[in-house]
């Protein structure tokens, strides 16, 4: 887990805390860890896409073949990204408010799409770069498929991070007698 989502939580903790006793306690503490599991992950696949970004430039142009310090440098530049995508794995692991957490069986992956898919192109990656001569093409079009699935989870994390916003703030209002 990153630092900064290890801060996040911690801060989310605090704010649990000192939330005084009443009735709509446990429904602001459940909305506030929505908020906060929902803009975690949007980090993440921020750090996720930083980390690819360098890969997907590596990468190049389409060609036939790397030559071997190409392919030792590419594998440097996809060490990163594993690191990025075993937080994602962790994070996806451990939700809680935000779907079903993320359970490996193998190479089986179950949990949330947002998991599943990103997950299931590192590891059609690692398969194809553990190979003695990767094919450029096949790294071609599973970038592409990657660049799809990351914007798509992106752009759903935004939309549920914004809708989990204004739903903790409805709460807000009703519980304190205003209206929005």
């Amino acid at each position: 887990m990153s630092e900064r989502t290890d801060k996040v939580g911690q801060r989310a903790k605090e704010k649990e805390q000192v939330l005084p006793n009443s009735p709509g306690d446990e429904q602001m503490r459940a909305k506030w860890r929505e908020v906060v599991e929902w803009g975690d992950l949007h980090y993440i696949l921020h750090e996720v896409w930083t980390a690819f970004s360098v890969f997907r430039a590596r990468l190049g142009p389409a060609r036939g073949s790397f030559e071997a310090d190409e392919r030792q440098a590419l594998l440097q530049d996809w060490r990163l990204c594993q690191d990025r995508l075993d937080a994602l794995a962790d994070f996806a692991a451990g939700v809680e408010r935000i779907g079903l957490p993320l359970r490996r069986e193998g190479r089986k992956l179950r949990g949330e799409r947002w998991a599943v898919e990103i997950l299931a192109l590192q590891l059609l990656f690692e398969d194809v770069l553990k190979e003695d001569d990767p094919a450029p093409v096949s790294l071609h079009e599973l970038a592409g498929e990657f660049e799809l699935a990351y914007h798509r989870h992106l752009a759903l994390a935004d939309r549920e991070l914004r809708a989990a916003g204004e739903r903790l703030q409805r709460l807000s209002a009703r519980l304190l007698g205003g209206t929005l």
